[in-house]
This record gives structure tokens, C-alpha cells and sequence, in this order.
């Protein structure tokens, strides 16, 4: 396999973000991964990540983090094509990687929309969200 960026060859991880943070799934070989970096919400459902698979399935682990003080009430949900199929309500987050599901394991099916959002129902303040997807595709 090539390496990232030697020899002339094309970035392996996919997209154009050679740290491999944005809202999109980046494969290498029969790895996926999706790291969002540091994305803001506040007191309204915040997107953080829609992406879609391709013709395979995802057998992986969603982690989800705030950085939260601890006074605020943080709401995580995973749609599949616009269909909520998990959720958890954090109430008063300790701080950053301390919500109640991580990591969640997860199979997300071929073409399937994958969305994330983030919301904080304690307050209008705006909170920090990181987001990451971490598995194996098969055919």
C-alpha cells in the first residue's frame, strides 16, 4: 500500500484533509474512520456529522465527547436515514469524554445516511462537541 503523500501517490485516507478530520468516512484498506475535530452547538439540534456509506457494511464504535462544565444537560442522537436510532441525555457532564454510552458499538448498513447531532437542553450556551467513528467495512 502506498504511503500518505510519498512516491507521488494519492493521500490513502481519502478527501483532501490529510489529518482526516471533517464529516465524512476516510478508508483505508478495510478500515473507516470519521473524526470530526472540535465542532460548537448550543440549545438547538446541531449536525455534526452526515455522511454515507457505500455498497458495505460498518461493524465499528462511536465515540462521543463535550467539553462541558457540568451545568448544562447534553442530548447525542444517531439517525439512520433520518430515523433516530439511538440517544442518550447527559445531565450535568462531568467534562470532556464522560457521556454515559461511550464508546457505542455500532453496524451501520450499506447506503445508509449516517447523522449525528448534538444538542444542550440545559442552556443556550455553546458547548464543544468531538465525534469519532472507528471500524472494519465488509462486502
Amino acid at each position: 500500500m502506498p504511503l500518505v503523500g510519498g512516491g507521488g501517490s494519492p493521500n490513502v485516507a481519502g478527501g483532501g484533509n490529510p489529518a482526516g478530520t471533517g464529516s465524512n468516512f476516510n478508508y483505508i484498506g478495510d478500515h473507516v474512520y470519521l473524526n470530526t475535530g472540535r465542532v460548537d452547538f448550543n440549545g438547538s439540534e446541531t449536525t455534526v456529522v452526515e455522511a454515507t456509506t457505500g455498497n458495505e457494511y460498518i461493524v465499528g464504535k462511536l465515540t462521543c465527547a463535550t467539553e462541558a462544565d457540568g451545568s448544562d444537560d447534553v442530548r447525542i442522537r444517531l439517525y439512520y436515514n433520518n430515523q433516530q436510532v439511538m440517544g442518550d441525555l447527559s445531565t450535568s457532564p462531568p467534562g470532556t469524554g464522560n457521556l454515559a454510552f461511550n464508546p457505542l458499538r455500532v453496524i451501520i448498513p450499506p447506503y445508509t445516511k449516517v447523522k449525528i447531532t448534538y444538542d444542550n437542553e440545559g442552556s443556550s450556551s455553546t458547548l464543544t462537541s468531538l465525534t469519532m467513528i472507528v471500524g472494519r467495512i465488509y462486502a
